[in-house]
């Protein structure tokens, strides 16, 4: 965020489901200028609440300790290998974790996948795709 601009407001806060190892959400951010190459739809990742559901404590404890550090990693690559891998990548806006905790949050921008009632024939090229479920490659 250029330093001549703020944020202004954050809205539109719209959890997400799907996949296992953190939870998800999308917002909305609005700026004090337009600039050009800021995303104004946000995608975060951050820790499921333990302490809300004791059943989720078990995939924290798989994600955060034994294959630790999974979330940092994630973190990393977005932060460090954002311009240098030969594909494009969401664009990182944000990320940190607690050594401590192992809490973390991360923020990308959010990925504008296509319309599952499409045909996969129309899409375009560079135009994403919907998005897969995960473990079902078989059926694509």
């Amino acid at each position: 965020l250029p330093r001549d601009n703020t944020v202004k407001r954050i809205w539109n806060f719209k959890p997400i489901s799907g996949g296992g190892a953190s939870q998800k959400a999308s917002f909305e951010i609005e700026y004090e200028k337009n600039t050009q190459g800021l995303h104004r739809k946000l995608f975060m990742k951050y820790p499921y609440d333990v302490e809300k559901d004791k059943k989720l404590a078990s995939d924290r404890k798989q994600i955060s300790i034994n294959q630790q550090p999974g979330d940092l990693a994630e973190i990393d690559a977005y932060c460090l290998m954002e311009a240098s891998l030969p594909f494009p990548m969401p664009k990182y806006y944000f990320g940190d974790i607690s050594n401590k905790t192992t809490n973390f949050i991360l923020i990308t921008e959010l990925i504008p996948y296509g319309d599952k009632t499409k045909p996969l024939e129309e899409f375009r090229p560079f135009e994403v795709e919907p998005a897969y479920r995960k473990f079902f490659d078989d059926e694509q």
